[in-house]
């Protein structure tokens, strides 16, 4: 395995961000993008398709895998402010396929759209899973990615409570618990994680960013216990820590195992379910401290074969002496990277060091002219701004959950953005 190399300049690592899609390579892509091949998949009406999420981070030589179709309005929004690429193909499947699947059912008429474009394609996966390789191969493409094991075995979060321990990076204490075990065996667990702060954390070792981590204290552990025997799966449980904030730690393994610091930002969470995130980062965290943590596991990550983007999230303990705490490993494309990645897009015309992420929920499904109408003004127009809403992570529209980026010259500018925008989506937000 290539050793690779770390982009980032010694001794000053906090300064060497690398732009996500220059991380990938200089050659032209084939984002793909699919959620069906996680683990934490429920499918039917929980299913979210990413695909049309890689829309504003290509370049123009790139093509994008879209499931479904994209709203004539978004894309054409996308290119009128000189995002994206004209090579996008759909589908024009349901939420439930699966790319990979569907390129393996029937290559051919993806290799006669890829052969018009005449380009050495690289497949990108959101989520490295066990089709994707056979795909790219299908399609003779390069593939930076892995086999669906190596993924997994990050993404776990009981696996990755065990590999971090024998890196020796600090974590939360705790311990997993399967739910075939008795409830009172499950009880008896939950306890003794109660007793450094009052309360503990139960949460999937599937779980992503929306779904919720409980908080259970000693009058709730009966209840919990019941409902995580009902629910079935195994579950970390750890003690929960008085908190001064989250972070998420990004970066990239290319082809040849160089490591790119991609970015990093706090995570807003509330009541255990992930909000969004924002920038710059406060005061008292030292993100040389965070990287020398966070380095071991890209390395070790790396040794096993992996390529393609990690997040990693840490607690930020309100507690003396206790570091930076590694909690889950993003072992896929998350929305922080696709938030950081349109930015870079286009960072030649709006601030990028004061910007806050959020998601957002409507009360019903939205248009994505709708939503252009509703924000005229404080939507991204291509031009020049010192402050700007700018639409990401879109889904299949008209939708109802999407990510607002509020940007400005300075943390001011970027209330004031968020708040005109709440205010003139106020009746059509849905609160949380």
């Amino acid at each position: 395995m290539n050793a690779g190399n770390i982009s980032f300049q010694e001794p000053k690592p906090t300064h060497s961000r690398v732009n996500y899609r220059n991380s990938i390579g200089p050659g032209p892509v084939i984002f793909a993008y699919d959620r069906v091949s996680r683990p934490d998949n429920k499918g039917g009406a929980t299913l979210i398709d990413d695909s049309q999420r890689a829309l504003p981070l290509a370049r123009e030589g790139d093509v994008v895998f879209v499931k479904g179709r994209i709203e004539p309005e978004y894309r054409d929004w996308v290119r009128n402010v000189g995002l994206g690429t004209p090579h996008v193909y759909e589908f024009n499947a349901p939420i439930t396929a699966s790319i990979p699947q569907m390129v393996l059912a029937d290559p051919e008429p993806l290799r006669e759209y890829l052969a018009q474009i005449g380009a050495n394609f690289v497949w990108v996966p959101g989520y490295s899973g066990q089709h994707d390789a056979h795909a790219a191969a299908a399609l003779g493409t390069d593939f930076m990615g892995n086999e669906g094991h190596v993924t997994d075995k990050y993404y776990d979060k009981a696996s990755f409570r065990r590999i971090i321990r024998n890196l020796g990076i600090p974590h939360a204490r705790g311990e997993t618990v399967d739910s075939k075990s008795t409830v009172g065996a499950i009880e008896q667990t939950i306890a003794a994680y109660t007793e450094t702060t009052g309360e503990a954390i139960v949460k999937n070792t599937l779980a992503a960013g929306g779904d919720i981590v409980l908080s259970v204290s000693l009058d709730d552990i009966s209840q919990v216990a019941t409902q995580m025997k009902r629910h079935g799966g195994r579950y970390v449980v750890e003690v929960k820590y008085p908190l001064r904030g989250e972070l998420n730690d990004r970066w990239l393994i290319d082809r040849e195992g160089d490591m790119h610091f991609t970015g990093i930002s706090h995570q807003d969470v509330k009541d255990g379910a992930y909000q969004g995130n924002f920038f710059p980062l406060e005061p008292y965290v030292d993100l040389a401290e965070v990287h020398a943590l966070s380095l071991p596991v890209i390395e070790a990550m790396r040794d096993d074969g992996y390529q393609g983007t990690s997040g990693l999230d840490y607690l930020l303990p309100d507690m003396e002496g206790v570091p930076p705490l590694l909690s889950e490993n993003n072992s896929r494309i998350n929305g922080s990277t696709t938030v950081q990645g349109t930015l870079d897009a286009i960072q030649h015309n709006v601030p990028t060091d004061n910007w806050k992420a959020r998601k957002i929920y409507t009360r019903t499904p939205m248009t994505f002219e709708e939503l252009r109408r509703a924000t005229e003004g404080l939507m991204y127009d291509g031009m020049p701004a010192s402050a700007t809403f700018i639409p990401a992570n879109i889904a299949r529209m008209p939708g109802n959950i999407f990510t607002g980026i509020f940007t400005g010259k300075t943390p001011e500018l970027v209330d004031f953005v968020e708040r005109e925008f709440k205010a003139r989506m106020s009746q059509k937000l849905k609160r949380r």
